[in-house]
């Protein structure tokens, strides 16, 4: 009896898996192609103008961006230092501001004229003649005229005279020349022109403007009590026709006048 030797079937090869791995690279490849051709298309479409990123992402990005960052000023931001020197560039220089008598009113004054025993002191007018009518003891008085130094004064003449005085009555001599002022102005005549409160370097007095009766002049005067026992005054007097073109010379005169303490005259 002979015996026979049994083979075991051959191995058949497993296509099941090779079938399958072949699938999964295809839809690998397939997956690359459609994202490579789908971000194109939106690089495209985004520059053409025709995609939105609104689109693409699905979502409002202005809303985003409103809910998910704080609130921030987008407005330009001025630069404090080139602000603050063209501010400095475009605001004009200061200017000092014009002396109204001797700039505009192109009045000249000369030389001073300091009478220390009655605390008063002013300037000259040049070209004017210059007259001491007292300047002694306790009273100081002079007085100048639109006219040469050679020439004799007139009544008529264009004056300006100034008048100080201090001690015991001093007072008195305001009271009578407020008291004398009042009565004009009470009277109503019409010579009493115009009244009002000026200042001379700081002190206050009054003002007024008159009319004389006798001759077609016209007078200003301003008084004071510069301290209880110091009287001051001046005045202008012109002929009408020559009064608003002398004036001038009047009000710089009234702007150089300085007070001091009365000094007693050394005996």
């Amino acid at each position: 009896m002979s015996s026979a030797t049994v083979q075991p079937p051959a191995e058949t090869p497993k296509k099941s898996s090779k079938i399958w791995v072949i699938i999964l690279i295809v839809l690998l490849l397939m997956c690359c192609v459609c994202l490579v051709g789908a971000g194109g298309a939106a690089v495209y479409f985004y520059q053409s103008g025709d995609l939105k990123i609104e689109d693409a992402l699905g979502v409002d990005v202005d809303e985003l961006l409103e809910e998910n960052l704080p609130d921030i000023s987008l407005e330009p931001r001025e630069d404090s230092s080139s602000s603050s020197s063209s501010s400095d560039q475009e605001e004009p220089a200061e200017e000092e501001s014009p002396n109204l008598l001797s700039d505009l009113l192109k009045v000249e004054l000369g030389e001073e004229v300091s009478y220390p025993q009655c605390g008063y002191s002013f300037q000259k007018i040049p070209g004017y003649k210059f007259v001491e009518y007292g300047a002694v003891g306790e009273s100081c008085n002079p007085a100048m005229y639109p006219i040469s130094r050679d020439a004799e004064e007139k009544d008529d003449d264009p004056r300006i005279m100034l008048f100080g005085e201090v001690g015991k009555d001093a007072q008195s001599t305001y009271d009578m020349v407020k008291k004398t002022l009042d009565e004009a102005v009470k009277k109503d005549d019409g010579l009493i022109l115009s009244q009002e409160t000026v200042q001379i370097d700081g002190v206050e007095g009054i003002l007024f403007n008159q009319k004389m009766s006798a001759a077609p002049f016209k007078n200003r005067m301003i008084f004071m009590m510069v301290t209880p026992t110091q009287y001051f005054q001046i005045s202008f007097r012109a002929p009408e026709e020559k009064f608003d073109e002398l004036l001038p010379y009047f009000d710089a005169v009234v702007e150089s006048i300085t007070f001091s303490e009365p000094q007693p005259l050394q005996k």
